[in-house]
């Protein structure tokens, strides 16, 4: 799967196209809980096959109350990051970070109730960082990087 040196990319939320949104990077502030996201790629290669690939769609889960977060016995700060991002939970936790292309960035485990993750190598945007507990119960918290 070539997608040749100048593809195109259209952007869609829930199955539509986002109007201007039509860079390899995209980013939002005015995303709705279960939003779903997803690339369209279009090769620009002469008989590519397929001429256009839609990537993996990542449902957006936004949590906003205080009980939210409370409820999780975990803290994601600070947000908006821009070198360190600090994690506090239980140890044992696994943390992926995965970017808007669905690409994961990041994937470690807490080895203490707090976490501190180099993020000065990540690109300006969102990310979606993911929390799996002992339990596997999971948790997921929308992360801006300036």
């Amino acid at each position: 799967g070539n997608a040749g040196s100048m593809p195109t990319y259209q952007w869609k939320r829930n199955g539509s196209n986002i109007i201007g949104a039509t860079s390899n990077v995209w980013s939002a502030n005015n995303l709705a809980d279960n939003d779903e996201i997803s690339c369209e790629i279009t090769s620009s290669e002469w008989c590519a096959n397929p001429a256009k690939i839609e990537s993996s769609k990542i449902t957006v889960h936004i949590k906003t109350g205080v009980n939210d977060i409370a409820d999780n016995h975990y803290r994601v700060y600070p947000n908006p990051v821009t070198n360190e991002l600090t994690i506090e939970g239980e140890a044992g936790m696994q943390v992926t970070i995965v970017n808007v292309l669905g690409q994961e960035v990041y994937r470690g485990v807490l080895n203490s109730d707090k976490e501190v993750i180099n993020t000065s190598g990540f690109v300006a945007g969102s990310y979606i960082l993911q929390l799996t507990g002992s339990d596997g119960e999971r948790s997921v918290v929308k992360v801006e990087k300036l």
